[in-house]
């Protein structure tokens, strides 16, 4: 029995001396063999045509980048290898095998290299990945397309551009490019400001599952855009429950603004409980150093005192 262990031991760690061996001399394909992400000669027993082992050939390349790169969302498929393996972060090689993945016409890698560039401020790079993931369909890179035209990063500044790909983006998967649009027809950039298709734009995004949109709707659901978007009745609970969403995706510098945002409605509640719960909640967030939390508490009557809440009289001792 414990010579089985060590053969096995010894047999893992010759594995992981190949496979780092490999990844130092860009020798990614063999890698990928040792790996066992992608085996050529198992796949052509399926009887699958060029394009699809080639789209398979990306996808092995797809997870060695994603490894190599150490991305926060690796499926655990990844995670397994990258820990059994002990693969070590090299984003320049990450690169490497992106790029390999979209030469076999895998378009998910392009909204990967693309974030590494713009990450990095490199956006002459990031808008040629971007161009690349758009001519292979991939919905993603049409946002990305769009976020430099908006922001004016890697080109010139057109938001008729922007919205023509973010347009696209939304019309594939609700969830990217709506919210940029929602912000274009409240703002009026290169359209006419259009409350009801600002709010369309927005609640089609956050049902979709994007935070930023979330933020958005709980803010107009719960009347803090005071003047704007009259069209729609104000809805506390829903509000809440938007924010409570975007708290479980959101950015963490965005996290006290949802938690402030919740606490004022909650101390604006006809419901003595809740407005001393969201009164509680203020004066937490004041206490971190949060001013507008304290702004707020100082609006509340009475000023940092709460209000006693009506309990049922327990009869129990009557025996009734």
């Amino acid at each position: 029995m414990e010579k089985n262990l060590e053969s096995s031991y010894i047999v893992a760690t010759e594995q992981q001396r190949v496979v780092r061996e490999c990844i130092e001399n860009d020798d990614f394909e063999k890698a990928i063999k040792v790996l066992n992400i992608y085996n050529e000669e198992e796949i052509k027993k399926l009887f699958l045509d060029r394009n699809e082992i080639k789209e398979l050939q990306g996808a092995a390349y797809y997870t060695l980048a994603n490894i190599l790169a150490q991305d926060y969302k690796l499926t655990p498929k990844e995670a397994k290898i990258q820990q059994t393996f002990k693969i070590e972060t090299d984003i320049e090689k990450a690169k490497i095998c992106y790029r390999k993945s979209l030469k076999c016409g895998y378009g998910d890698s392009a909204n990967k290299l693309f974030q590494i560039y713009y990450k990095e401020n490199n956006f002459a790079k990031a808008h040629q990945i971007a161009e690349i993931g758009v001519d292979l369909g991939d919905v993603k890179s049409y946002y990305n397309m769009g976020k430099l035209f908006y922001e004016g990063k890697g080109t010139k500044q057109n938001y008729r551009q922007a919205r023509q790909f973010f347009e696209v983006s939304f019309n594939e998967n609700g969830r990217y490019g709506g919210y940029q649009l929602g912000i274009m027809y409240e703002l009026g950039l290169d359209v006419s400001v259009n409350q009801s298709k600002a709010l369309e734009y927005f609640y089609g995004a956050a049902e979709c599952g994007d935070a930023l949109a979330c933020f958005k709707m709980g803010g107009i659901l719960s009347g803090f855009y005071d003047g704007k978007y009259t069209c729609i009745k104000k809805n506390p609970q829903a509000a809440i429950e938007y924010y409570t969403f975007y708290l479980t995706h959101c950015n963490a510098s965005k996290r006290t603004n949802a938690l402030r945002s919740i606490a004022m409605i909650e101390a604006k509640s006809k419901n003595v409980k809740d407005r001393n719960n969201g009164q509680r909640k203020l004066l937490r967030l004041a206490k971190r150093g949060d001013q507008p939390s304290n702004d707020a508490l100082a609006e509340q009557t009475p000023y940092g005192k709460l209000e006693k809440e009506s309990r049922p009289v327990d009869l129990s001792f009557l025996n009734v």
